[in-house]
Formats: structure tokens, C-alpha cells, sequence
């Protein structure tokens, strides 16, 4: 206080400047949008020199949880994503807008039973909230829709489900026996011959087939293996081994030539049929596959076996097996 002032007084100013105001608003609130290059959740107020520009950017997703996610729409404005803005006098409020996605969830009991189909189709398996979606599960071969569990409880396979919320779907699968075409083969491998002989050894090659490995006995052959039979012209076959993968069968040597029908029967599982051709001659050699070149299964006359590290040489008289 100076010496003056009990006669002339004493006066301070105080200078302000007048700041424009931007707030910036999202719908929903709470994503964090960029200001300058810094981080600001909304609602973000910002104060700035009356003429001063700010680059705003609103994220294009805004992650919410594992299941959740905020997708940009636009501004109210109808301004781009990225966006400058002038302070002025006045205060400015401008709002992004985003969609709220939902994540469905999709799973196969058991895995790769199904394949699981969306109407429309998912976006990186997320879903606008409130879209109602079809969702087909198409079943792989060898396996049979049971019903859906989960965020859906229905017995079709194809069903509609309201997003609302994040889902999970579980499709519920019964494995059935299957032959694909052209699953009936020598047994002995492939051969150039378009069938099998009678008299001959097949192999019957397809999916859940059988509920274990299970060998019969050499000799008489059964006819029924861990409850699996396979008929073909009102004749059970003679089986030398059935598995979830492969049946080894004898085709009767008096079965006659043509086409026909073979259906494989496993206690309290549906049948599995498949088509072949029987012809008089359709012969392949039994071999052993090292580094995928097959090697025919030889003996010499001392029974000793033909191998890579044993080959036969010339003069030799060799045994090799085989069938058809």
C-alpha cells in the first residue's frame, strides 16, 4: 500500500478474456474421443481463446467390454469422424453418435458337428442391438441336430434369436453312422478297377461307424461285431474288424455281379447305407506306406519279409498278398 493511499486510494484491476466453450457429447455418453492428439471422455468440456481450432476425433469402435462394443455412426451435425472445430464466443455443443453391438456366440457340441449360419451375417460376430437373427446350424455329415441350449431353447434347426443382449448359442449334436460316396473300396488299396470282386476283402470307410475297434475271430468270421452288422441283398456279411472309421468285410464269392446296396446297422443308432459295384475281377496288393510310397507286403520262400532294408534280389521267389 503506498504512502498516498489513506488520501487518493489504491485500485487493482483484474484483466479477464473471454474463452469460447465446446463440450463435446457422444450417444451413448462415456466414449473418449480425441482433442488435439489427448484423450477426453465424454461429456468433454473444452475451453479455448475465442478463434483458437481443435481436432476432434471420434473412434470408429469404442470397445466396451469382450462382448460389447460402441460402433461410430456420425456426428448430429453430419460432420466426418475427424473434424475441426472454431471456438467462438458463443458455447458449442456437438454430439457423436454410436450403435451399441452385441457379440453372439456360436459352439457345436460336440466341436465341428455343425456349421452355424447367421441371416444377416455377423460383423466379426457382433450384432446392432435389437436385430433379430436367423441362425441355421447345418449339420456336418456324420452327426445329427439334437437342439439348441444356451440363450436359445428349441429342438429346429433353424431359429430366430432377438439381440438384446450378448448371446451364446450352443448347438447340441448326436453323432450318426455315415459312408461317403465311394466309400466302399478293395481293401487292399485302390485299384483302376471301378468296384470290388466277390470273394474279395472291402473296407468300408466312413464316420461313427462303430462304437470301438473290435477284431473278430479268424476263423469262422462273425457276423455281428460290438453290436454292428452289415447287409448287403438280404445277406449279413462275414467281418474281419469294425471301428468308428473303418469296417473290413468279405464279399461272398457267389455274390453276383452288378450294382448294389450295403447298409450298416449299429445298436441304437440309425442305419448308414452306401452304393458299390460288384465285378468278377478287381484285384490290389496289401502294401505298406513309408514316406507315401507304398511297398508291396512280400515274403520270401524262408518267410522273411521284403523291406527297405531287406529288398528282394533278382532270382528270388517272393509271396505277395493281396485280394479281389
Amino acid at each position: 500500500v503506498s504512502a498516498a493511499a489513506p488520501e487518493e486510494g489504491q485500485r487493482v484491476v483484474a484483466r479477464y478474456e473471454r474463452l469460447g466453450r465446446v463440450t463435446v457429447e457422444s450417444s451413448p455418453p462415456g466414449v473418449s474421443v480425441s482433442v488435439a492428439g489427448a484423450e477426453c471422455a465424454t461429456p468433454c468440456v473444452l475451453d479455448r481463446p475465442a478463434g483458437s481450432v481443435a481436432a476432434i476425433v471420434a473412434p470408429a469402435v469404442s470397445v466396451l467390454t469382450e462382448d460389447t462394443r460402441l460402433d461410430f455412426i456420425g456426428w448430429k451435425d453430419g460432420a466426418a469422424g475427424e473434424r475441426n472445430v472454431t471456438f467462438t464466443g458463443e458455447e458449442q455443443r456437438i454430439t457423436a453418435t454410436y450403435r451399441t453391438m452385441y457379440r453372439v456366440r456360436a459352439l457345436c457340441e460336440p466341436d465341428g458337428g455343425a456349421a452355424v449360419l447367421f441371416e444377416p451375417p455377423a460383423d466379426g460376430g457382433f450384432f446392432a442391438a435389437g436385430t433379430q437373427v436367423r441362425v441355421t446350424a447345418a449339420a456336418a455329415n456324420g452327426f445329427r441336430f439334437r437342439r439348441w441350449t444356451g440363450d436359445l431353447e428349441l429342438s429346429l434347426p433353424e431359429a430366430l434369436l432377438n439381440v438384446d443382449a450378448p448371446k451364446t448359442v450352443v448347438a447340441r449334436l448326436d453323432r450318426i453312422p455315415f459312408i461317403p460316396p465311394a466309400g466302399v473300396v478293395n481293401a487292399a488299396g485302390l485299384t483302376p478297377v471301378d468296384g470290388v470282386a466277390a470273394g474279395s476283402i472291402i473296407a468300408i470307410y466312413g464316420l461313427h461307424l462303430a462304437p470301438a475297434v473290435v477284431a473278430g475271430p479268424a476263423s469262422p468270421l462273425a457276423q455281428t461285431l460290438a453290436g454292428v452288422t452289415v447287409e448287403a441283398a438280404g445277406r449279413l456279411l462275414p467281418l474281419y474288424f469294425v471301428s468308428p472309421g473303418q469296417i473290413n468285410a468279405l464279399i461272398p464269392s457267389d455274390f453276383a455281379p452288378g450294382d448294389s446296396t450295403l447298409v450298416v446297422r449299429s445298436t441304437g443308432r440309425p442305419d448308414a447305407a452306401a452304393a458299390f459295384r460288384v465285378v468278377r475281377h478287381a484285384p490290389g496288393l496289401f502294401a505298406t506306406v513309408l514316406d507315401l510310397v507304398p511297398y508291396a507286403v512280400a515274403l520270401r520262400e524262408d518267410g522273411t519279409a521284403v523291406s527297405v532294408d531287406a529288398p528282394a534280389r533278382p532270382g528270388d521267389s517272393l509271396t505277395v498278398f493281396g485280394t479281389g
